[in-house]
């Protein structure tokens, strides 16, 4: 009976390791030592990277449903008052295959409709069309959560088409733009932002739209002083006549 006997790496010689794919190690030095010499070094996994940008996308949209619930409110608020009066637009449904499903890209835009609103020291108030000065403004606007990690809005390629129909409506005499919560500033609520698309219409088609500018940070990672405000926004409504995102002021500053 043949007695093996286990080869040594070492005792190979250069021509025999290479055909092997083993790679040339420093005399003394075998392979589980230079493993443990080695620090090890963290990877991110290619299912770790998607989890995190799901959760992203979650909150996001979490984030976008409260939104636009609050919106819901406040548009309801402005009926009460008799100062405005919007219809939210539901994406369109297409049959594939047996079943209906929402149009990829969405809907042209979520509200059409009005507001009545009347200048007071300086700021568009909503108010009843029977007021001195009270004048109807008609709009079309689509809202819009952005990213939590950036001061840049970007508005989503494949819905470039809301931009176009806004930027038509505008050019009709309607008072035409988007309202992009910052849920980073003025927490836990965030804060609002008006976009002319008129006005920026080119930025929202290509780089993005800066909203504000961060506030410098120190030596250490704590920001110091308060974001500087590039577009006009607003914060949650503290007034008791309308519940959250009380936006007619912002209509003063289209163009």
């Amino acid at each position: 009976m043949t007695t093996r006997r286990a080869i040594d790496v070492k005792d190979l010689d250069a021509a025999t390791r290479a055909k092997l794919g083993i790679g040339h190690m420093p005399p003394g030095i075998n392979r589980s030592e230079r493993a443990k010499a080695q620090p090890p070094q963290p990877q991110r996994s290619k299912g770790t990277r998607q989890r995190n940008e799901r959760t992203i996308a979650e909150k996001r949209v979490h984030t976008g449903r409260a939104f636009e619930a609050d919106l819901a409110m406040t548009h309801q608020h402005y009926e009460f008052l008799k100062c405005g009066k919007l219809w939210p637009h539901a994406p369109p449904f297409v049959r594939v295959k047996g079943e209906w499903i929402p149009k990829a890209g969405g809907g042209p835009i979520d509200y059409t409709g009005h507001v009545v609103a009347t200048r007071l020291d300086g700021v568009l108030r909503g108010c009843r069309p029977d007021v001195p000065g009270a004048r109807v403004i008609p709009v079309a606007f689509d809202a819009k959560v952005g990213d939590a990690k950036s001061a840049i809005y970007h508005h989503e390629q494949k819905r470039q088409h809301q931009l176009h129909t806004l930027r038509d409506a505008g050019a009709a005499g309607v008072a035409a733009f988007l309202l992009v919560l910052m849920p980073q500033l003025d927490r836990p609520h965030g804060r609002l932002f008006i976009i002319d698309v008129a006005a920026h219409f080119v930025e929202l088609l290509t780089d993005g739209v800066r909203l504000y500018e961060p506030p410098e940070r120190g030596r250490g990672s704590a920001p110091r002083g308060e974001p500087f405000l590039l577009l006009p926004s607003i914060g949650v409504s503290a007034s008791p006549r309308v519940a959250t995102w009380d936006w007619i002021p912002l209509l003063g500053w289209l163009t």
